[in-house]
């Protein structure tokens, strides 16, 4: 890890510190669910500084879900009219 990203987690610590909930930060990087289940529930939180740094977090752990085709764009390749020519 880079200096970065070590100074996120520590801020993401220190956030979650004043939020008052306990956050393991050496189990945040080697668990993935236990990241996911942690960062989810500080993104859920009223406080900007705790969402914004979960999410970066998330990114920076490559944590973030995947991006997946959406039901509309499917339909609308299904609908298209093909032509033949014979």
């Amino acid at each position: 890890m880079d200096q970065e990203q070590l100074k996120l987690l520590a801020h993401l610590k220190i956030s979650s510190r004043k939020a008052g909930a306990d956050l393991d930060l050496s189990t945040l990087v080697a668990d993935r669910e236990y990241a996911i289940e942690r960062l989810d529930e500080f993104a859920s939180l009223d406080r900007e500084d705790l969402i914004l740094a979960s999410l970066m977090v998330k990114d920076t752990l490559d944590l973030m879900p995947t991006q997946t085709a959406t039901p509309a764009s499917a339909s609308s390749r299904a609908n298209k009219v093909q032509f033949v020519y014979t």
